[in-house]
């Protein structure tokens, strides 16, 4: 029942997005907390903070800078180390 409730609240939420009752800050706010590998953050940011919390204490990763998933493979890890080593800022 818990799962359904969740995927019912993830639902209305992309439901009103597209019905403009609001913009995604909430997907805004999990993706910085994402990039900067902020696990308070995106506990903050999740649907279920408690489910979130309890999936990544039950498998913690070897180095506590990447993810439970990927590992040394961390796509943002290793996004955000080129990142900080590129010799010009490829945003501007």
């Amino acid at each position: 029942m818990k799962e359904g409730l969740i995927a019912s609240r993830i639902g209305a939420y992309v439901g009103d997005m597209a019905k403009g009752i609001h913009n995604g800050e909430l997907d805004l706010v999990m993706a910085n907390a994402r990039k900067k590998l902020d696990w308070e953050g995106q506990y903050a940011a999740a649907i279920c903070p408690a489910d979130a919390r309890a999936i990544r204490d039950a498998k913690p990763p070897e180095d506590p800078d990447t993810c439970t998933m990927c590992g040394s493979y961390c796509a943002v890890k290793l996004v955000n180390e080129w990142l900080d080593d590129a010799s010009q800022d490829v945003f501007d």
